[in-house]
């Protein structure tokens, strides 16, 4: 997201009325560069795939991409997590392990349709707060604004009501 969002591709394309198109070729430009990293995030969450509650920290070794939303949808329409909404309290946590290239192109028809969620590359986990902690610094991308997550700084993700219809996540980093 940041990279399409920066680049001077997405500014040419939103001209011609296909800006769209630049969130696919950035994809495709991080598929081929971005490197896994080690991420642990802690909650209290129900894990879909297997209906399981956790209540732990969890260590992904080989994290790929990341999500943390209340929107079904990101970046060109992309449904990532098609059960999110802003209509309740929950946190939407959607991350995908770094695959064989070979192993993830079969998998890019089922993110686009929304049914990629039971592939076994997926964690989606859905919880009222969630704390991330990186190992490497790593770019984010927060409420449209790129940022980074400083390695072993904290981020505290949380849904505050602010009326009956809208719940908005902060992000604050918790200090140790």
């Amino acid at each position: 997201m940041k990279s399409a969002n920066r680049g001077k591709l997405k500014i040419w394309l939103n001209k011609i009325k296909l800006g769209q198109l630049a969130y696919l070729m950035t994809a495709l430009h991080v598929l081929f560069t971005k490197k896994p990293f080690s991420v642990t995030i802690e909650s209290m969450a129900s894990d879909l795939t297997s209906d399981k509650i956790l209540s732990q920290k969890i260590k992904f070794q080989r994290a790929f991409l990341m999500t943390f939303t209340k929107h079904s949808f990101f970046g060109g329409g992309v449904k990532i997590s098609p059960t999110a909404s802003n209509l309740n309290d929950e946190i939407h946590l959607v991350e995908f392990n770094r695959l064989p290239m070979r192993k993830i192109f079969p998998v890019i028809p089922k993110v686009l349709k929304g049914t990629h969620l039971n592939h076994p590359g997926f964690t989606h986990l859905i919880s009222k707060q969630f704390i991330v902690k990186t190992e490497e610094n790593q770019p984010v991308q927060i409420d449209g604004e790129s940022s980074e997550i400083n390695a072993n700084e904290p981020l505290k993700l949380s849904t505050e009501k602010k009326n009956d219809y809208l719940l908005i996540i902060f992000f604050t980093l918790k200090k140790n």
